[in-house]
């Protein structure tokens, strides 16, 4: 049985939510809450497995919710703010339908959100010429500063160009990216091997990135790797 908990303050729009999840989802358990309130109580009696959240509820901002929420219950934002789309993937939505809601688009959501409700993978958000991609966390090969931005490489071979720094990218991937070099991190899954050259100590990807360690980190990284 899923819990689905949908929380919006427009009775008619609550309820053509309900209908097209009805509609998606079979063994499904579905939930109303009109505003933040409502649905604290709602949640502190019965856990939800997906949450459908509105961000302007009532004149109160969703936002705030979503930190609650975000280690609980996978969340699909349904709102007409797009302007806030990369911010609420920032606070660890599974994805972010606009309004008005079309039926395949909602579809597309709820089966995402039940494939990370079934893996519990961690995403991060990166723009692309798509859009948003959704991007496994476990997939990032390597992140390297350049200029203004992070140029953060991933397992099927494309680039992206994210204007979050080093630092943030290693908060928001710990326990995936760990540090080798003030301008590099790496994701020690994805590691080929470790060898020298004339200035130093490589690390070499399974995508054929080489990347330097810096000295104060290779006894760490050494470690990680078994490597003694």
């Amino acid at each position: 049985m899923t819990d689905v908990l949908i929380i919006e303050d427009e009775p008619p729009a609550a309820r053509r939510l309900a209908h097209l999840v009805g509609r998606q989802l079979t063994d499904v358990t579905i939930r109303h809450a009109i505003n933040l309130d409502v649905a604290r109580v709602m949640l502190s009696e019965t856990s939800a497995d997906l949450v459908l959240l509105d961000l302007n509820l009532q004149g109160h901002d969703g936002f705030k919710f979503l930190e609650e929420l975000s280690d609980k219950s996978t969340i699909i934002v349904v709102s007409a703010n797009t302007d806030r789309a990369l911010e609420a993937f920032d606070h660890g939505v599974t994805d972010f339908v606009a309004k008005p809601v079309s039926e395949h688009r909602l579809r597309t959501a709820l089966d995402r959100g039940m494939q990370q409700e079934r893996n519990k993978t961690p995403t991060l958000p990166m723009r692309s010429s798509r859009g948003i991609d959704l991007v496994p966390v476990g997939d990032i090969v390597s992140a390297s500063a350049l200029e203004n931005y992070s140029e953060v490489r991933v397992s099927n071979g494309r680039v992206y160009m994210e204007d979050r720094s080093l630092t943030q990218l290693e908060n928001k991937c710990s326990g995936h990216l760990v540090r080798i070099h003030r301008s590099h991190l790496i994701n020690l899954e994805h590691v080929k091997d470790l060898h020298k050259d004339k200035v130093g100590v490589i690390v070499r990807l399974i995508d054929g990135t080489e990347l330097p360690v810096s000295r104060r980190r290779m006894q760490a990284i050494s470690s990680a790797l078994g490597i003694r």
